[in-house]
Parts: C-alpha cells; structure tokens; sequence
C-alpha cells in the first residue's frame, strides 16, 4: 500500500511541477510580448526588423522567434502581414484610394506582393474585396 501511495506522491509532484512550468513560460511569454504585440498593431505600416522586435522583448532573435510562433500559431513576419491585410481591407472597403495607395499606407512596399498576401488571407484580391 506503501509503494502506491509514494507513486502517487511522485505522480502529482510531478504533474505540478508541469503544470508550475507551463505558466511559468506562459506568464514570461505574455511578459516578453507585452510590448510588442501593441507595437506591431501601432506601427504596421513601418520597416519593422525582427531584431528590433526581438531586443524589445528581451530575447534574443532565435528564442523571439520560437516563442512567437508558439504563442501566436503564426510566425512575427506572418502576424504582421496579417495585420497588414486587414488594415487594408478596412481601408478599401472605407475609402476609394487606388490599391496600390492601400498597399504603400499598409506597409507594402512591393504590390505583387500585397495582392498575393491579400488573396491568401482574405481568399479574394483586394479589388474583388472592394467591389463585394
């Protein structure tokens, strides 16, 4: 009876030392992005380096990386794209500037690259996006 009651002792001790870790990392994840993320959604339409990123969240490039991708489901750059996206698809439905004026105010400096950023995204080109 001994031996089942040690082996559950071990079991939980376990279990809470998991579970101490993950909101460890999850409260030091959320400390580290608690910067940036209102960084990234007031500054959008600027160059935005990782580096830059990284050093505001205190990590180093590789780790910011990882950690962003963990917490986010999506990579920096690809969170940035999709604030990008939307902001433009607000500005399109909300004014009648060309799409390549859309495209520079979003931060997209490369319209090719908008318009496919815009498809994947939005599953329409920002013309069509406009004219729904």
């Amino acid at each position: 009876m001994f031996k089942i009651g040690q082996k559950l002792a071990q079991w939980l001790l376990w279990i809470f030392v998991r579970v101490g870790c993950v909101f460890r990392s999850l409260g030091e994840t959320m400390d580290a992005f608690a910067k940036v993320i209102p960084h990234l959604h007031e500054n959008f339409a600027e160059r935005l380096s990782t580096e830059e990123l990284a050093e505001m969240a205190g990590l180093s490039v590789g780790h910011y990386e990882r950690r962003f991708r963990r917490a986010f489901g999506a990579s920096p750059r690809q969170y940035l794209v999709r604030i990008r996206v939307e902001q433009a698809a607000k500005i399109l439905l909300e004014t009648d500037v060309t799409v390549s004026e859309v495209a520079h105010a979003g931060g997209f400096y490369d319209h090719a690259y908008f318009s496919r950023s815009f498809r994947k995204i939005m599953q329409l080109s920002p013309s069509q996006y406009r004219g729904r």
